[in-house]
């Protein structure tokens, strides 16, 4: 996944490959206070403008958010 405004900030992530093939971990919390499911990834992140930073093979959290006011929805939902 990958999302990019090249005059303001970029991120790229993927799943963590612990060998040559890929591989995937996630964490599955069917009543979490934040999300369901969470796939165990590494990403870069940048900024520029008043405060440039750069973050290189971070870990990161991708989720399918599903929620209203009042928090989670809470369905079994995997990412795939």
């Amino acid at each position: 996944m990958s999302l990019s405004s090249p005059t303001v900030a970029a991120l790229l992530a993927a799943p963590v490959n612990f060998s040559d093939e890929e591989s995937r971990a996630g964490i599955h919390l069917p009543g979490g206070l934040e999300y369901t499911h969470a796939e165990m990834g590494v990403g870069n992140t940048s900024s520029k403008g008043e405060i440039d930073f750069e973050l290189n093979d971070g870990y990161g959290q991708l989720a399918h958010l599903h929620r209203n006011q009042d928090g989670v929805i809470h369905q079994d939902i995997r990412i795939t």
